[in-house]
């Protein structure tokens, strides 16, 4: 299965080869000329496509799809509520994330009898024997060096016992603990006596998981704590999505940010919703237009956190491995906002790149961030140990960097630094502006190992010093 995103260009040679393509009205004309190259295309919430369900998934080779739309018409009251609606009555798994600002939201849907054959991803545990009771419930004892370490509800199989034959190779069994060291199981008074020996073994066990459509779900939420210093926001942020959400639909156009009366209309909305589904005794105002000023703003290190977990939930819903979220996770850094709000002009937007964070942090604070100077040690996906520089490097001359004679405001000496950074920072802006610099040192050479885990490193650099490559590239991206 290939699951990919594409932002270019939509002709025959991006669009050939996949499943399902979701396109915006401004792309559907175009989408439709090269169709028989993609069957499966639909279009947004306003098109006609899509509400076909079986032309969406009827014909699909497999139930598992990404669907992407763009960001100004993904609302959890519009097209993202239509689209799981087809998806939960398809069988195919759903999963939706929002970011604006300092804020974000996650939400999975994988249906309503969704198998997960591994809840943990541990190695099924195993314990020596040294006791089985016959009695109803059996009591099974194990060697006290080690503790067994099973949970009540574990089920368990059993090898090599002597005397209690009945339990070699029995169907997995549940169990209930009653110490470290013991746990009953099912009747055992019929059973011969056990003697000696024999090892008790855990069985991973199917689990079938049910999930509510992001309609139902909306009014009966289940939300997995992200910080459980603020769990009383969980309710609130999804009344305050949904409310920003219904001001997009509303007004065509998402809250401006320091906008004191859009703010004000978001909250409005958020109580009118809330006196219909009964989330919360009372809409938190403050919390709801903090989420309202940040409406517009698209920071990368959000995108990374969250595009990470939407990343594993993908996994998932794909090979029925470990949990999935059950059902909504909502992430908030309030704590990164200006402690007082910031007047309305420093969130004027530029019309550049970094329009995104400065509708959350204001123009004052994007300078700041271009105009740093960092230290990073490690070029590498998973970094090195900084080491101290070598002579021969500190004997050069200052001429020979641009940025040597800048100082160096700040230094980041971590023993995992990885590209990751780098990319985050050009996304930021980090250093990219005219007084600005980030040198990178790292010592060691590129291998082809190396190439499986990070972006900055390509084939023709294999044996080249890390150091040299990143650079150009970076400047590329960053300006």
């Amino acid at each position: 299965m290939n699951i990919a995103v594409h932002t270019g260009e939509l002709d025959e040679a991006a669009i050939k080869g996949f499943q399902v393509v979701l396109v915006s009205d401004d792309s559907f004309e175009r989408a439709m000329q090269v169709r028989p190259h993609a069957p499966h295309v639909i279009a947004s919430a306003s098109s006609d496509a899509l509400r076909q369900p079986l032309g969406l998934f009827g014909a699909l080779a497999t139930p598992y799809s990404l669907l992407a739309s763009p960001r100004e018409t993904a609302l959890m009251l519009g097209a993202t509520l239509q689209i799981n609606d087809i998806c939960h009555a398809n069988g195919v798994c759903f999963v939706a994330c929002q970011s604006r600002g300092v804020f974000g939201n996650i939400f999975v849907d994988f249906g309503p009898s969704f198998v997960v054959n591994d809840t943990n991803g541990e190695q099924a545990l195993s314990a020596m024997i040294s006791g089985v009771t016959q009695e109803n419930p059996g009591m099974v004892t194990t060697l006290d060096e080690t503790r067994h370490g099973l949970e009540t509800g574990d089920y368990v199989t059993f090898t090599e016992v002597k005397g209690m034959t009945q339990l070699n190779d029995c169907e997995p069994m549940p169990i209930k603990v009653t110490g470290p060291y013991t746990f009953s199981i099912g009747d055992t008074s019929s059973f011969g006596a056990y003697q000696s020996g024999g090892y008790v073994k855990q069985v991973k066990m199917p689990a079938t998981v049910s999930f509510l459509s992001m309609r139902e779900s909306c009014k009966k939420p289940e939300f997995l704590i992200s910080d459980f210093a603020k769990m009383d926001r969980q309710e609130q942020l999804l009344l305050g999505f949904q409310a920003v959400d219904a001001f997009l639909a509303k007004n065509k156009a998402l809250p401006l940010p320091g906008n004191k009366a859009h703010a004000a209309e978001v909250v409005a909305l958020a109580e009118s919703l809330n006196a219909e589904c009964k989330l919360v005794q009372s809409v938190d105002a403050k919390l709801l237009t903090l989420l309202a000023s940040n409406a517009r703003g698209d920071i990368s290190p959000m995108a990374a956190v969250l595009g990470g977990i939407v990343a594993q939930e993908v996994l998932k819903g794909c090979s029925g491995k470990f949990m999935p979220i059950r059902q909504w996770f909502m992430y908030d850094n309030t704590e990164c906002l200006p402690s007082e709000p910031l007047p309305e002009g420093e969130y004027a937007l530029e019309g550049s790149r970094y329009d995104g964070q400065i509708a959350v942090f204001g123009k004052t604070y994007q300078e700041k961030l271009l105009a740093l100077n960092y230290f990073l040690v490690g070029a590498g996906a998973i970094g090195s140990p900084p080491s101290p520089p070598r002579p021969a490097l500190l004997a050069q001359p200052a001429t020979t960097s641009p940025c040597a004679r800048r100082p160096r405001a700040h230094s980041s000496w971590c023993a995992r630094a990885r590209c990751e950074m780098l990319k985050n920072w050009a996304m930021m802006g980090l250093g990219c502006g005219s007084k600005g610099c980030i040198h990178v040192t790292d010592m060691d050479t590129i291998e082809k190992s190396n190439l499986n885990r990070q972006f900055l490193f390509r084939a023709s650099d294999i044996q080249k010093l890390k150091v040299r490559v990143p650079a150009p590239p970076r400047a590329q991206r960053a300006r």
